[in-house]
């Protein structure tokens, strides 16, 4: 298993990562690790 913690899109194509390497990987799971959303927070900062 794979574990992606990666934030975004990819520029060229919109996929998120785990897509990508959903493409990449194929013989291997892919699961996504996720957190809070400090966009606001490092914004104001």
């Amino acid at each position: 298993m794979f574990v992606s913690t990666t934030k975004g899109i990819e520029a060229g194509t919109f996929m998120l990562m785990s897509q990508i390497l959903g493409e990449l990987l194929l013989e291997s799971p892919v699961g996504v690790l996720s957190g809070q959303n400090l966009a606001k927070e490092i914004a104001n900062n």
